[in-house]
């Protein structure tokens, strides 16, 4: 898909991998002369105004448009033992809010006690999202 941007520029939009800090739609640029026919860069970029990816900085670009995609579909490992470590932490956290419990002395401490009891099951809860 081309698209005229002026006279001198032509954009090339290729679909990508989702975007990998938003999850949104992704695309990849081709800005080229049209006089000369002469490609100068190639980028990827999200398509959410909201996500950091959506502004590309000016010197993150490649020479091919292989290359370009190649860099944007490329993600960091995602292990079970990574899972398992944010599991584990997320558990002491748990408890650590848990043994902040107290006696209910009076209606400050019965609110505390509340807002720590909730904590741990928010944070336990959390836990079994990972």
């Amino acid at each position: 898909m081309s698209q005229t941007v002026n006279q001198e520029i032509v954009v090339e939009q290729v679909d990508l991998r989702e975007c990998p800090f938003c999850g949104g739609e992704a695309n990849t640029e081709v800005k080229h002369s049209k006089i000369t026919g002469v490609r100068d860069q190639h980028f990827p970029s999200c398509l959410n105004a909201d996500c950091p990816a959506f502004i590309v900085d000016p010197y993150m670009t490649w020479a091919t448009k292989a290359e370009a995609i190649k860099a944007w579909n490329t993600r960091a490992a995602q292990s079970s033992h990574t899972d398992d470590i944010r599991r584990e932490a997320l558990e002491e956290a748990a408890k650590v809010a848990e043994a902040l419990v107290g006696p209910d002395y009076d209606a400050n401490d019965k609110l505390r006690n509340i807002g720590y009891r909730r904590a741990a099951a928010a944070i336990r809860a959390r836990a079994t999202n990972v």
